[in-house]
């Protein structure tokens, strides 16, 4: 699971999910979003035992994905971000990640 996580993270589209949303990037962003999660903090949950499934893996990641698509303007370029993220993490599932130990 650390793989996808790294993976991810080297990605050139995740600059945006790297690290948690400040009150200076979007100063209305926890009003919006309830339950804020980055890939920094996905990370350290997979590392420190938090996250012990594929399945947890996979609800965090969408987590975030649904993040975005709820506080950012179709078009933006964040959404286009996270577009590339979620093809990443998609084709790693289906090439097996979730089969893996």
């Amino acid at each position: 699971m650390s793989a996808l996580v790294d993976q991810l993270q080297s990605s050139e589209y995740s600059d945006p999910f790297k690290r948690a949303v400040t009150l200076k990037d979007a100063p209305d962003y926890d009003e919006v979003v309830k339950k804020p999660t980055n890939l920094s903090s996905i990370g350290k949950k997979v590392k420190g035992g938090t996250i012990r499934s594929w399945e947890e893996l996979e609800r965090e990641l969408w987590l975030m994905m649904a993040n975005c698509y709820v506080y950012n303007r179709p078009g933006s370029e964040v959404l286009d971000a996270a577009n590339s993220v979620s093809t990443i993490f998609g084709i790693y599932m289906q090439l097996g990640g979730l089969n893996a130990k």
